[in-house]
């Protein structure tokens, strides 16, 4: 192929790189396609065609992807050197690191073992606590006195 002055080939086509890293992501989590694609409650078609780059994703669906696998944008799109979620203390970043590295199975059980820490270290008031006493008449009476 002959180029004139000032042209250049055409770029190659390759795999997006983004392909590669939801593969990987998946990969990571130790699902299969068809698996992650039905927790998700995506087609598996359409999750196999996001990871061949046969079909882009939209930004919901990312937003998806990423709160499934517990990743960042900047993980599918491969920026390292970026972090978009900056955990408040070492602490945080100590449990995010160790969540990123855990398969679904075990992100999940973390999850509910955090959400029922939470909920035991403020417990709800469960308890309905007499704050007035109204009589047959519709006066309201203090609280202590009764009808």
């Amino acid at each position: 192929m002959d180029l004139d002055e000032g042209e250049t080939m055409p770029a190659a086509k390759s795999k997006p790189k983004i392909t590669t890293n939801l593969k990987a992501i998946r990969d990571a989590s130790g699902l299969k396609q068809k698996e992650a694609a039905e927790r998700m409650g995506v087609n598996p078609s359409t999750y196999n065609s996001w990871e061949t780059g046969a079909r882009r994703f939209n930004i919901e669906d990312m937003l998806r992807i990423c709160a499934f696998f517990g990743c960042t944008p900047n993980d599918l799109f491969g920026f390292s050197n970026v972090t978009s979620f900056l955990p408040a203390n070492p602490d945080e970043a100590t449990l995010l690191d160790s969540f990123r590295g855990m398969g679904a199975h075990y992100k999940q059980t973390l999850i509910d073992v955090a959400q029922g820490l939470e909920e035991a270290s403020h417990p709800r008031r469960r308890q309905t606590e007499v704050i007035a006493t109204i009589d047959l008449e519709g006066n309201v009476l203090p609280p202590g006195t009764t009808a």
